[in-house]
């Protein structure tokens, strides 16, 4: 049992994290690098300020006001409270809200176990409810809370999704094995970590000490099978996700950004122009009653096949 609680607590946790991140990574850079999707344009766009371009006139000769900071808020908002699903459907935000709550939750957790494990191994101060450092107590204090916290909103979130996807006849016909699979493991993991939180650990302090292990590169097997328990499905769940469709925390960025609110005028010469020609150029190799198949974008708009065809072949 020891032997498999360090595999799974060291060697296991490593691949999983480095299967995570490199994963994470190919598909942000793919998204990044992909060709310049349809705009939607739609309005009210959050960069904009003062309105709309299109309520001034010539607004593509004016250096147009935007604010970054404005998106980002905009998307936060969304991205932490749902804000969608609380709107058009509020029966699903009921468990869609504390499920992702659980998860920004668990990520802090990380973090508050992270900063615990380096006050112990480089200060040499116990992260314990007493101590002479008023910090190093309310360290110990927010990591069990914010711990709880996750584990109970993050299993409860689950399992409200997937009775829901039983019992409504609408959500149950729409879904399918990976929507189930995605909700079972989320209700594995969180499960764990809440029985593993009850019964072995209320403190987190093993979680901690595990952890410090492994950012010291001398990875041990945790205290009670209960945490084994708790990191394999830990380590399943990071491994699995940029697989899965729960992946869009890489592509929310892009969707937001660059099809829902980019309006960025077309210029001559802009990057803008290069992107579109070039894209305009691209053959096309599905078949449709109204498609030319293998002509150019530009062709299938061209009254004059031949020159069009030979202009986006000239372009490409």
């Amino acid at each position: 049992m020891n032997a498999f609680g360090w595999f799974v607590g060291g060697p296991y946790l490593y691949l999983c994290a480095v299967l995570f991140i490199g994963v994470t990574a190919c598909k942000v850079y793919g998204y990044a690098t992909m060709p310049r999707h349809l705009r939607w344009d739609l309005y009210p766009l959050p960069h904009r300020v003062g309105g709309s371009k299109y309520q001034q006139i010539d607004f593509h000769k004016t250096k147009q006001k935007t604010s970054l900071w404005n998106e980002f808020t905009y998307m936060f908002m969304e991205i932490l409270f749902i804000r969608k699903a609380f709107i058009h459907n509020p029966k699903v935000w009921v468990g869609s809200f504390p499920m992702h709550l659980g998860l920004y939750l668990a990520i802090l957790l990380l973090m508050l176990l992270l900063l615990g494990a380096g006050v112990e191994k480089l200060l040499g101060l116990p992260v314990v409810p007493i101590n002479d450092w008023f910090w190093v107590s309310a360290l110990y204090y927010s990591t069990a809370i914010v711990g709880a916290l996750a584990m109970i909103c993050g299993v409860c979130g689950a399992c409200w999704l997937l009775y829901l996807r039983l019992s409504d006849e609408g959500l149950r016909d729409m879904s399918d094995i990976p929507a189930y699979a995605n909700l079972t493991l989320l209700i594995a993991m969180f499960g764990s970590g809440l029985a593993a939180w009850f019964f072995a650990d209320r403190d987190f302090s093993m979680l901690r000490s595990q952890l410090g292990s492994l950012v010291a590169f001398s990875p041990t097997a945790p205290g009670h099978w209960l945490i084994t328990l708790e990191i394999f499905f830990i380590g399943l769940f990071l491994a699995y996700l940029p697989f899965s469709r729960m992946s869009h925390y890489a592509a929310k960025y892009f969707f937001y950004h660059n099809i829902m609110w980019d309006d960025e005028p077309m210029k001559a010469g802009s990057s803008l122009e290069k992107d579109v020609t070039h894209s305009l150029g691209g053959n096309l190799s599905w078949s449709a009653p109204h498609i030319k198949q293998n002509q150019s974008w530009l062709a299938q708009v061209s009254p004059d096949e031949a020159k069009a065809a030979k202009e986006g072949a000239a372009k490409q």
